[in-house]
């Protein structure tokens, strides 16, 4: 996970004195222990991503709101109104800690750590593009220079092949599936599909995969987190 500054003038107003010295003041010692803990919520993730991506942000959710009262009352904070409260709530759902957080618990699933967190961290781009569009604000030629990097970037990561062979050690879990990934050849008893929707139709259920050894292109993603020999 990248730790997004939006002010770098201050960020140097925080880190260094007037001699330029380095000075580690209370302000730059939690940015870098958020990013620390930041960090630590990915790989929590990771480890969480064949979860239902809804109950964890849920549960992060009623942990963090106890934690973050207590942090604002003792800082002396005033609480706030209600219609800031649900000015809020929108932000963050539609901004940050929900439907972004799930969409990107799903990506984890999918693409692997990695891949999703490279990914996620061009997120700064779009706060750019929308200021320029809405307050013509030109960010500069150093934004051209950083955005064309990120283009790079990201046709490396989308047209990326990693194909060698490799072992499924067998494994039950619960997630959201097809019968036409490689992966999912169970069969169902009972009527949870017609036989002619099965192998297309997306759904959840408690499976097993058999132990297999096969060489296919793939993604680091839940089905492929095996080690790789130097």
């Amino acid at each position: 996970m990248d730790c997004d500054f939006p002010d770098h003038n201050r960020m140097y107003e925080l880190s260094f004195t007037s001699d330029l010295r380095l000075h580690i003041t209370p302000g730059i010692l939690g940015i870098l222990l958020t990013c620390i803990f930041w960090g630590f919520e990915a790989g929590w993730n990771r480890s969480l991503s064949d979860r239902d991506p809804v109950q964890i942000q849920v549960a992060k959710g009623v942990i963090a709101l106890p934690v973050l009262l207590v942090g604002a009352y003792l800082a002396g904070e005033p609480l706030p109104v209600f219609s800031g409260v649900i000015g809020g709530m929108l932000l963050g759902f539609f901004c940050y800690s929900g439907l972004p957080m799930i969409l990107y618990l799903l990506s984890m699933r999918n693409l692997g750590i990695s891949q999703a967190g490279s990914l996620f961290g061009i997120n700064p781009i779009f706060g750019i593009i929308f200021s320029f569009l809405i307050f013509r604000e030109w960010p500069g030629y150093s934004f051209v220079s950083a955005f064309i990097m990120m283009l790079i970037g990201m046709y490396l990561i989308f047209t990326e092949t990693h194909i060698h062979q490799h072992h499924h050690p067998p494994l039950i879990h619960e997630l959201r599936h097809t019968h036409d990934d490689g992966h999912h050849q169970h069969l169902h008893t009972g009527d949870l599909f017609k036989k002619e929707e099965v192998n297309l139709r997306s759904h959840s259920h408690l499976h097993s995969h058999e132990e297999i050894s096969h060489e296919h292109p793939h993604r680091p993603d839940i089905h492929h987190r095996h080690r790789h020999q130097k």
